[in-house]
């Protein structure tokens, strides 16, 4: 019985091996067994690129937030530079102070660099501009291990500044040719142009043999036309309405009717006093002052042509223009007639020549078109309806700023633009170029 308690075990162990090496020699014939190996050996590398992916698209987010960042910080950084005045190199403190507080604001909170001036790209060494660079370690949450240290996300942008000397402002946000030039006009801006139309092939359209030449140009949208000086800047924010801040007459301020006569001047002289009128004013000869004072035309056409004479008294005149449902005033100087109208210099509504009712529908139309015998001094303000201009010839400048909807010009126009730009209310703005 000892021999038997003896033997047994080594005949089950010899057994045992040979089943063994039997099982692994199927398993290495066995292509299923390949595949369970294969994976097996493998899948650290799978589990680690899945990781690195998951990491990949967590950085990729993490990289737009702090673009959204970079992008504030620098237009914030860019408005304090207009605010402190372009005329004098900017305060980096101050410049840092505005681009942390926007990036914190955005929810940033990784290292931030303010080159002032920038130290690269298109406005390089440009003292209206300033560049803003985040930088902010990856996180790594799944692919720690196949970096040698840690990867760095950055965000870079590049905002200028502008103090605007714009004395043409066409509002209309999404028609095409909000501003137009168009014929053989030939207009000398001695001023900024600003377009806030949207309109992607032509918010400002230069046509004809006609020249558009100003300071500065500015348009939301695109420009089109090849006799554009300087070049248009385009695809920029909208710079909103400069007058928005000078709300019109209330009805209780523009009262009754004082004048409901429709005037019919060919001849003679006429005086016009401060009141309001509900009759048209038509001048086709003669001459007509208008006694200095503010003048509410309610429904009450301006027209004035031929060889007639129209002035202002000492002291200016200020017309605002209103009316109901589709009978509102509107205004048509033609060619022709001497006009020399100058707007009010003290408050209220200082420097207004013509303000009309934003009520008005927007297809009504308004010509200023005397040209070199108009002699205007004060703003044209047309905030919902178009304004087709045409005046102050070379030697002859027009003393206008033109707000309006829609702005067309049909002939030759010269205009003061240090004049014009000083009669809006100064506004700072931003714009990003990296």
């Amino acid at each position: 019985m000892s021999r038997s308690a003896h033997v047994a075990p080594t005949a089950v162990s010899g057994g045992l091996a040979a089943h063994i090496r039997h099982r692994l020699a199927r398993i290495l014939r066995d292509s299923g067994g390949n595949v369970a190996i294969i994976v097996g050996l493998g899948m650290p590398a799978i589990v680690g690129a899945s990781g690195v992916t998951m990491d990949v698209a967590t950085w990729y987010h993490a990289k737009k937030e702090a673009q959204v960042a970079a992008d504030s910080a620098a237009y914030a950084a860019a408005l304090n530079i207009a605010e402190q005045g372009l005329s004098n190199t900017a305060s980096q403190p101050q410049l840092e102070v505005r681009a942390n507080d926007a990036a914190g604001r955005n929810g940033y909170t990784g290292t931030i660099t303010v080159n002032y001036p920038p130290t690269s790209g298109v406005a390089t060494g440009d003292t209206r501009a300033v560049e803003v660079i985040l930088t902010e370690p990856a996180p790594l949450y799944f692919s720690g291990v196949f970096w040698n240290g840690t990867p760095n996300i950055q965000a870079r942008a590049v905002a200028m500044a502008v103090v605007s000397e714009a004395c043409i402002w066409a509002l209309d946000p999404s028609e095409r040719a909000t501003m137009s030039v168009v014929g053989g006009a030939q207009v000398d801006l001695g001023c900024g142009v600003v377009v806030n139309s949207d309109h992607p092939d032509a918010a400002l359209d230069q046509s004809g043999t006609s020249c558009l030449n100003a300071t500065s140009i500015a348009v939301n949208g695109g420009s089109d036309g090849p006799c554009v000086n300087p070049q248009a800047e385009k695809y920029l924010a909208d710079y909103g309405d400069p007058m928005s801040g000078s709300p019109f007459p209330t009805d209780s301020e523009i009262g009754s009717c004082d004048h409901t006569t429709k005037y019919t001047v060919s001849s003679g002289n006429v005086t016009f006093y401060p009141g309001t009128y509900c009759g048209d004013i038509s001048v086709s000869g003669g001459n007509v002052t208008f006694a200095s004072g503010i003048y509410y035309m309610d429904g009450a056409d301006i027209k004035v042509s031929s060889t007639s004479t129209v002035t202002s008294e000492a002291g200016g005149v200020t017309f605002f223009l209103t009316g109901v449902s589709n009978d509102f005033t509107q205004v048509d100087i033609a060619a022709g007639a001497i006009v020399d109208l100058k707007a009010r210099t003290v408050d209220p509504y200082a420097n207004i020549l013509f303000y009309q009712d934003p009520a008005a529908p927007w297809n009504s139309k308004n010509k200023f078109t005397g040209q070199a015998t108009m002699e205007l001094e004060g703003i044209l303000y047309f905030p919902n309806t178009s304004v087709e201009f045409a005046g102050g010839a070379t030697g002859s400048e027009s003393r206008v700023a033109i707000v309006a909807d829609e702005i067309v010009f049909a002939g030759n126009t010269t205009i003061d633009g240090s004049y014009a730009a000083s009669l809006l209310p100064q506004r700072n703005f931003a714009r990003l170029v990296e």
